[in-house]
């Protein structure tokens, strides 16, 4: 089982380094609770700053078609190459 909470906001003014990113809109925490093998769970955290509004749908779309993107991608490049052999 695996539980995602998304969490956005547009209030980046605290944010001191604010101007380093050009376009920089909204700064969200991604937590991900997955139950694994023996019942047990883990809890991870990602932070993301980007250039999109704080539409949560939007950026949980973007955040899971990259990983979509970045695991069958290296899941080719360890097959076909075997880059991590």
């Amino acid at each position: 089982m695996e539980a995602r909470h998304l969490v956005v906001t547009e209030d980046i003014d605290w944010i001191r380094e604010k101007d380093d990113w050009s376009g920089l809109r909204s700064i969200a925490m991604l937590e991900t609770e997955r139950e694994v093998i023996g019942g047990k769970t883990t809890t991870e955290r990602r932070y993301f700053i980007n250039s999109l509004a704080a539409n949560a749908a939007q950026i949980l779309t973007a955040v899971c078609g990259h990983w979509a993107i970045e695991n069958s991608l290296h899941w080719c490049l360890d097959v076909s190459y075997r880059e991590d052999a």
